[in-house]
């Protein structure tokens, strides 16, 4: 949605209700367009305060935790809703054979702890994701980031309440939250796609997905794998794959 757009219905004031806004936070594009996440947040929605019932946030990649660490330094209350169970968003998915990063890995350095930037000391320019997840979890770890975050839970729900002001969130856990703005930082990759393929639902062998990449290790020696797909994903599987596998499609 564009600036222009979310400042007209904004201006609505008797209309404009808290609503989702997902958030990116790369060094440059992030820092340069929200320097305070809530700022723009705060100018749109002049009609409202804040209230105990503070805000609500789903997912704890690195994302949610820019997020969360911007409303602490507000001393706004938050609490983070996150399905898997622990922080790391996409690289705590996407643990397949081969992948990395595409970008830099300085581009995943947190732009507000500079004392991190200059401890944490990246192995590889484009870094695979064990360390990428390292990072996450010790960034976790560093800002006590998981006591304001319900893991192992999904979003079931989210019901705006016009006459309250307030959205109402449903979980899968049986619990209830309320929360004046609620914010999306799922992001772009957090559902797995499966292929519409006849025959898929019954077959045989094993069968798994690179967004949801057993924790276990997979032993693919001495086995004939397919791969579907030749984006920057199925090319990173491929790769690594291809090392250990009797005979790849």
């Amino acid at each position: 949605v564009g600036a222009a757009r979310l400042c007209s219905l904004a201006a609505r004031r008797g209309q404009a209700r808290p609503f989702f806004i997902p958030l990116f936070c790369h060094k440059e594009t992030t820092m340069n367009a929200l320097q305070n996440p809530l700022a723009l947040l705060g100018r749109l929605l002049l009609a409202y305060v804040f209230i105990p019932a503070g805000i609500g946030k789903l997912g704890a990649g690195f994302a949610g935790m820019h997020m969360l660490f911007r409303l602490r330094q507000m001393n706004m209350s938050a609490l983070v809703i996150e399905r898997g169970s622990d922080v790391g968003g996409t690289w705590y998915w996407n643990r397949y054979p081969g992948a990395r990063c595409d970008v830099p890995s300085l581009d995943y350095s947190v732009p507000w702890d500079p004392e991190l930037d200059q401890e944490w000391n990246w192995s590889e320019k484009y870094s695979a994701q064990p360390e990428i997840l390292r990072y996450a979890t010790h960034l976790a770890d560093r800002h006590d980031f998981r006591r304001d975050i319900r893991f192992d839970t999904a979003v079931t729900s989210a019901t705006w309440d016009d006459e309250r002001k307030l959205w109402t969130v449903g979980t899968d856990q049986g619990d209830t939250y309320e929360a004046r703005f609620f914010v999306s930082a799922v992001g772009a990759l957090s559902e797995p796609n499966l292929p519409d393929i006849p025959g898929i639902g019954s077959f045989k062998g094993e069968l798994y997905h690179t967004g949801r990449w057993p924790k276990e290790p997979v032993t693919l020696a001495g086995k004939r794998v397919a791969v579907l797909g030749t984006g920057s994903t199925g090319v990173q599987a491929t790769t690594a794959i291809a090392k250990e596998a009797e005979h790849l499609y």
